[in-house]
């Protein structure tokens, strides 16, 4: 990818892998910085690809619950009810912030709780934001729990990241050392190619490689 980091590039490598492929793949996978929960639901509705995605955690959600803080969804209100039994009505609809769009929700009775100063610093009680598709989220979060796709995140953790931490090994301290895209790309094939022939070595036999290497039918470009 060319950006800044890999969130909005997951329907971008798809489209570019179908297009040089000319395939459809039955199953994606990637690691957390692909986790554009958008583009997945996009790919998901739109294709026969079922994506196996880990979501990232909740680090504001994760902190409420140790401090004992957690806030139930009532679908039919529209709103969330603190564990003290408050409210938090719905306050916005569909406020953009980055990619993703979210409902904002506002408790209006924040005063003299117990867990307020755990809960939140503000004057005007606590805010929560709920993504517009987090009825989907939840469901694909509770998939993601499922044993199969569980292995298939383990497993391709086994196939991916050796490959990235040996050529990051292979290239040392150093970054590349061409510049432009094209020419970063040749140097990146170059490593590449390193890579697979010592794991071909590490797997075959010196011999019998050479062997095969000499019987193939090379094509004239």
């Amino acid at each position: 990818t060319t950006g800044p980091n890999d969130i909005n590039e997951l329907k971008n490598n798809l489209d570019d892998l179908k297009e040089q492929l000319d395939i459809e793949p039955k199953t994606l996978e990637a690691d957390k910085g692909y986790a554009n929960t958008k583009e997945i639901k996009e790919i998901e509705e739109n294709s026969d690809t079922e994506c196996f995605i880990p979501l990232p955690v909740n680090s504001k959600k994760e902190e409420d619950k140790k401090a004992g803080i957690e806030f139930t969804y009532d679908k039919e209100k529209d709103e969330y009810q603190c564990p003290q039994g408050k409210a938090l009505k719905l306050k916005a609809k569909s406020v953009k912030q980055g990619n993703k769009y979210y409902n904002v929700y506002q408790g209006a009775d924040c005063s003299g709780c117990p867990l307020k100063t755990k809960c939140t610093k503000s004057t005007k009680g606590r805010i929560l934001k709920r993504n517009v598709i987090q009825d989907w989220i939840d469901k694909y979060k509770q998939r993601m729990q499922e044993e199969g796709p569980k292995e298939k995140v383990k497993e391709r953790k086994t196939i991916v990241e050796h490959p990235y931490g040996t050529i990051k090994w292979m290239m040392g301290k150093f970054h590349f050392l061409l510049t432009g895209k094209e020419k970063a790309q040749i140097e990146f094939d170059l490593y590449a190619t390193a890579y697979n022939l010592k794991r071909l070595i590490n797997i075959d036999n010196m011999a019998l490689l050479l062997q095969k290497a000499e019987n193939y039918t090379w094509k004239r470009v």
